[in-house]
């Protein structure tokens, strides 16, 4: 079992001595971990990141629903409560319900104060073999779900000092991998906003006809769409469809792995085709 801990009232002066008082009590204390007896103990990462990377800062009650899949594998050979296992295949999904109050009266300088709480369910599914008394293994697949711990977060500050949004010319190059997912919410944002965009990749035919379809739309603006044949040719592309003071931006909205080992080299290669246009 993983603790919380959330302070519960103000800190009293030198809390910094304090603090680094009972690390290094943790520090000196021996190494061990502890789990649920005969079951599994999680963290799902990303579970709180919705509220906190993002703190409310209008007003009044809200709710923040968040839904997450992680799955993965281990070869190793670990004590569990159904003995020494290995192989271990694992798929989790959790549904986070989180939510909170944010008060209309600022502190500290302008920051809006809330209070949150967050109620994960959470559904494991576990396979993997495990080892036999006298000898061998035997493969086994347990599923499980139910409630995890409440989380409540006493105070949670967020500043806003107005927005920022570029509404100038912009000259978008967009694509990559097809992960299967669809692109209507893309198409219909690239149409309001952008002068024109270059799409490539394998999901470039994709998303150019998402943004053609959602170019039928009266608020869209006469968005220029073209379909590159590779990363250089779209690069090239979107050079030419821009004017002084338009701004080229690479942001695609897809993983690299079509072409690209990783979104670095992907990046490296936009600066140096960039910087070669001196």
């Amino acid at each position: 079992m993983i603790p919380r801990c959330a302070p519960t009232r103000a800190a009293a002066p030198g809390w910094h001595r304090v603090a680094l008082a009972a690390l290094a009590v943790i520090a000196a204390a021996p190494r061990f971990a502890a789990a649920g007896e005969g079951g599994t103990t999680h963290v799902l990462p990303g579970a709180n990141a919705t509220l906190v990377d993002m703190a409310s800062t209008t007003p009044g009650w809200f709710v923040k629903p968040m839904l997450m899949n992680y799955g993965g594998d281990a070869t190793a050979r670990i004590p569990t409560g159904a003995g020494v296992t290995s192989n271990l295949d694992v798929d989790a999904t959790t549904f986070v319900l989180g939510g909170g109050y944010t008060f209309a009266q600022t502190v500290l300088g302008g920051a809006h104060y809330t209070v949150a709480v967050f109620q994960p369910y959470t559904w494991l599914d576990i396979s993997g073999l495990v080892d036999l008394p006298g000898g061998g293994a035997v493969q086994r697949n347990n599923k499980v779900s139910g409630f995890g711990d409440m989380t409540i977060v006493p105070v949670l500050l967020g500043w806003k000092a107005g927005d920022w949004q570029f509404d100038g010319p912009v000259v978008m190059l967009v694509g990559g991998y097809d992960k299967g997912v669809g692109f209507e919410p893309l198409g219909r944002e690239l149409a309001r906003r952008a002068k024109a965009v270059i799409c490539y990749g394998a999901t470039g035919p994709k998303i150019a006809d998402a943004i053609r379809r959602a170019s039928r739309d009266a608020s869209a603006r006469s968005t220029e769409v073209i379909e590159a044949d590779g990363f250089e040719a779209a690069v090239r592309a979107a050079r030419s469809a821009a004017r002084a003071g338009d701004v080229v931006l690479l942001s695609p909205g897809c993983a690299s792995y079509d072409m690209f080992a990783n979104y670095e080299q992907r990046g490296q290669q936009f600066r140096q085709f960039v910087e070669s246009w001196g």
